[in-house]
């Protein structure tokens, strides 16, 4: 289930079309990346911003979260997950591409900005890349601050930024067919 969760203290409750200037290669044809690249997948630009393959689990990164600082006293986390239908068509897919090298320099941008903007203590980003069937899990945002309220503003605002401004595209896969989705917030 995709929903937005709250943790008090430590309580836990071929190349594709032209986009934005830039020609996207296939993931296969794509140049590995200056930070780390895993055997398993995983672009890491730190371990807080990451591009993967696999899924992620939410347990883990919410510990990861709370180990950070005895200070956090709120902890937010949107969880994106794949709809099985768009507007009025079944979808059983969605494959997600990037230009990797450019997409963990803005996720990493914008956990720099949430930091000081919302005066965080700690912000984590992971997106999937490659196919994520009808029900799994895309993207994990988790914020971390003194009081719930900066926590959650920083949440929504990072989820926001990062489909306005993240050079990440998604295909849905249907019955009918493939298509590339326009960007929307």
């Amino acid at each position: 289930m995709c929903q937005a969760m709250f943790w008090a203290g430590l309580k836990p409750a071929p190349a594709m079309p032209e986009r934005s200037g830039i020609v996207q290669r296939l993931p296969s044809e794509i140049i590995p990346l200056k930070g780390e690249v895993s055997n398993r997948g995983l672009f890491v630009m730190n371990d807080s911003v990451r591009l993967q393959l696999e899924d992620f689990s939410l347990d883990v990164e919410v510990g990861a979260m709370r180990a950070r600082s005895k200070r956090i006293g709120g902890i937010a986390a949107f969880l994106g997950c794949a709809r099985d239908f768009s507007g009025e068509h079944e979808v059983s897919e969605i494959t997600f591409d990037a230009y990797h090298d450019m997409a963990l320099a803005e996720l990493s941008n914008l956990r720099n900005e949430a930091i000081v903007r919302f005066g965080l203590i700690d912000a984590r980003i992971i997106h999937r890349v490659g196919t994520v069937r009808a029900g799994e899990d895309i993207v994990l945002i988790v914020a971390g601050a003194e009081h719930r309220a900066p926590a959650f503003e920083a949440c929504r605002w990072l989820i926001d930024e990062l489909k306005a401004r993240t050079p990440i595209w998604k295909k849905e896969i249907s019955p009918q067919g493939e298509s590339w989705v326009t960007p929307h917030p």
